[in-house]
């Protein structure tokens, strides 16, 4: 009896497992919104323009302290990834005083392409984004393969990177 019921537990937790698995890679990943990023140089960036490429959206505040433990990382990951393909976007949030961003990227000497988004187009797009520091790292053909409010796992993000880059 006690046999039965062991192996009946066992092959519940087998099929639950493989249900799982399953939907986990059976599941259409969500693609990334078609939005134009113009960033605080002038320069307009598109979804469609990043095509075949990784790239990572960074949705932060000036009033975010988690959003600037997060800057030396995401600009150590620009450096490192940027010749291979990656481009990192930083979208502030709505609220944010212009004049407060800028005054941010210039002392943090932000090397990737940083975005207003006064009227909340972008927020609203990528699924109204309201906590920060919101992640999207998109994958070469557009899904987003991690989103993710908090803090980055960056050797995750890397890891996702290096096999992005090695199949191109």
């Amino acid at each position: 009896m006690k046999a039965n019921v062991l192996r009946s537990g066992l092959l519940f937790i087998g099929l639950l497992s493989l249900a799982v698995t399953a939907s986990i890679y059976l599941v259409p990943k969500r693609k990334a919104p078609a939005v134009d990023f113009t960033t605080i140089t002038g320069t307009t960036l598109t979804t469609a323009s990043l095509k075949g490429r990784p790239v990572l959206i960074s949705f932060w505040s000036t009033t975010c302290s988690v959003c600037f433990l997060e800057m030396p990382h995401l600009t150590k990951l620009y450096q490192d990834y940027r010749e291979k393909g990656l481009e990192i976007i930083a979208i502030a949030l709505p609220f944010d005083m212009p004049s407060r961003v800028l005054a941010i990227v210039k002392a943090n000497k932000l090397p990737y392409p940083v975005v207003l988004d006064p009227q909340g187009l972008l927020t609203l797009a990528f699924g109204r984004i309201n906590a920060t520091p919101t992640n999207f790292l998109v994958s070469p053909d557009g899904a987003i393969v991690i989103q993710k409010v908090g803090l980055l796992d960056f050797d995750k993000v890397r890891q996702m990177l290096d096999r992005m880059l090695q199949q191109k």
